[in-house]
């Protein structure tokens, strides 16, 4: 009975046991394998008689897996609370960004005022070094203004008109070589060969007869340029029309003496009047300078005639007005 007692059944379940336990778990089975062997040798063919019950090692791991288990649902949960931190990190940048763009920004505002203020304050002196003790401030914006170039129609002949200067330039050359008076200017993006001018119609086709005798293709026509304004001193108003009327006249006194007509002696005692008061002028502008000397050089030519008509003098004197048509027309 006392052997029977000793051999009282252990079952081990799901590693119940304590943690003291699992270390002499090994201790444990070998000394129930001794218990178990001599228990069957004195019970051989007893049925239900009590033996110990031992589960085996292999369910030890169950327990570990179980611990893994545990372990997995901790891990899990660190990861929630790290993306909670990551997520306040991002909210932490996104404030410091915000905080730094809008310190950028007002330095930047900040830097904008300054400058302006700096420009402001710096202006007044500028305008205070320029001004005169007198009040006067003789720039050339305050001395200038748009004034009319009235409209300039003279009775012409005509070269040709062409789209290349390199060609207008070849025919202008080989016109001039023959003794014709002749001059190139810029018309609507052409370029207009001009052989002379006169007072009238009929006196320009003359011309041109005259100078298709020495072989140069020409033809009459009247010749208008438009009227316009240009930027002019102030103190040059009042000259542009002046130099149109008397352009006019040496036009048609330079035609009559090429054409052997003679020279009208009403027409040279006006022309002499107006030279005299166009030669006491001083043009400040660059454009009617050019203008009155140019007239300044055909009343010349023609004034200094002797009684007897000179048609090179006659042609000298329609070089300077084919000139003057060409300044007159790109005057700006």
């Amino acid at each position: 009975m006392d052997e029977q007692k000793s051999r009282t059944i252990k079952i081990i379940l799901d590693g119940k046991d304590s943690e003291k336990k699992k270390n002499s778990i090994a201790h444990r089975w070998k000394t129930s394998q001794k218990e178990t062997a001599a228990a069957i040798e004195k019970n051989t063919g007893e049925e239900n008689e009590s033996f110990e019950w031992v589960l085996p090692e292999e369910e030890v791991p169950k327990k570990d897996q179980g611990l893994h288990k545990i372990e997995y649902v901790s891990t899990s949960k660190g990861k929630k609370q790290s993306r909670k931190r990551s997520v306040g990190g991002k909210q932490a940048a996104s404030v410091a960004l915000s905080i730094a763009s809008a310190m950028i920004v007002g330095i930047m505002l900040g830097f904008v005022i300054v400058k302006v203020v700096t420009n402001t304050d710096a202006g007044t002196p500028v305008r205070q070094v320029h001004s005169s003790p007198q009040g006067t401030v003789p720039t050339q914006i305050k001395n200038e203004k748009m004034i009319a170039l009235p409209e300039l129609s003279a009775p012409i002949v005509q070269g040709g008109v062409f789209s290349k200067e390199e060609a207008a330039q070849e025919v202008l050359i080989k016109v001039k070589d023959k003794g014709v008076p002749a001059e190139t200017f810029v018309q609507d993006g052409q370029y207009v060969l001009l052989l002379g001018t006169a007072g009238t119609m009929e006196d320009a086709k003359k011309l041109g007869s005259l100078w298709k005798e020495k072989k140069v293709d020409v033809y009459a026509k009247t010749f208008t340029i438009p009227e316009r304004k240009i930027q002019a001193a102030k103190s040059d108003t009042g000259l542009v029309e002046q130099y149109v009327s008397l352009f006019q006249l040496l036009s048609a006194e330079s035609a009559n003496i090429v054409l052997n007509k003679g020279s009208d002696l009403a027409n040279r005692d006006i022309i002499q009047s107006d030279l005299q008061k166009i030669e006491k002028q001083t043009p400040k502008t660059a454009s009617l300078k050019t203008m009155q000397g140019l007239l300044l050089e055909a009343g010349k030519d023609i004034t200094h005639l002797s009684k007897q008509a000179d048609r090179q003098k006659g042609i000298d004197a329609q070089k300077h007005l084919l000139k003057f048509i060409g300044v007159y027309s790109s005057a700006k």
